[in-house]
């Protein structure tokens, strides 16, 4: 991450446009076929869809014209609620990924590092300085890392912060249904978090981003979201 941060830093400060927004597109390329190609085999083979299990290009074809709209929607469109749409869509597929792909212990671990990280990346690295940097191309508004921010009347959210949110979400409900809890309570204990995110959201709008205009995503948004998760530890103990 640090790494990227600051190849996308320097190709910025350099005024390499051009080359950074070729790098991004391909990555995002990379990022949304995976992730949906991910999604339609395991729901026509795992549901057994005969209509394109019997031919074997299909879910390839179906994969191929989803990713495309939502990597035209993600960063061509001008319709911001699309936008937004389209890029939470990817971001979530992401999390979830990685909710089913890693150990519980590992998403802890995650959970509690990448907040303290984007503290230290924002106040004191390189997140900060990329801001000061964006600011030079229309301050308040990101158009050249559009795919990588969800950007909404002049306020930037980071993917990695959605991915985030969506891995602590679909984390919730599987920990909940892993140790006996119905389909229902586990959803609920979801919910719960989302609603913890988008409080954490708000504060952190509020009362932190006026301090510098600028400010980290993922601490109160993960603490307050955290909650259920941290509820079902001490009823385990």
């Amino acid at each position: 991450m640090v790494v990227a941060t600051y190849i996308i830093y320097r190709l910025i400060k350099r005024g390499s446009i051009k080359a950074f927004e070729t790098l991004k597109n391909v990555l995002l390329a990379i990022v949304i076929i995976s992730s949906t190609l991910f999604y339609v085999s395991t729901y026509v083979y795992g549901y057994e869809i005969k209509p394109l299990i019997e031919y074997p290009l299909s879910p390839l074809i179906l994969t191929i014209v989803i990713s495309a709209l939502i990597l035209y929607a993600a960063i061509k469109t001008r319709n911001t609620v699309v936008r937004a749409f389209a890029i939470s869509v990817y971001s979530s597929m992401a999390g979830v990924i990685f909710t089913i792909a890693l150990p519980a212990w590992t998403l802890a671990i995650l959970l509690v590092a990448l907040p303290l990280y984007d503290i230290v990346m924002v106040y004191r690295g390189l997140l900060g300085k990329l801001v000061t940097e964006l600011s030079k191309y229309g301050e308040g508004k990101y158009p050249i890392l559009r795919g990588l921010i969800l950007d909404m009347d002049g306020i930037g959210i980071g993917v990695g912060d959605l991915v985030l949110y969506a891995t602590l979400v679909s984390l919730t409900m599987l920990e909940y249904e892993n140790y006996g809890f119905t389909f229902i309570e586990g959803l609920m204990a979801s919910l719960v978090s989302l609603l913890g995110i988008l409080i954490g959201l708000y504060v952190t709008f509020k009362y932190i981003l006026p301090i510098k205009r600028y400010a980290p995503a993922l601490p109160v948004p993960i603490l307050l979201g955290s909650i259920p998760l941290l509820y079902l530890v001490t009823i385990l103990l």
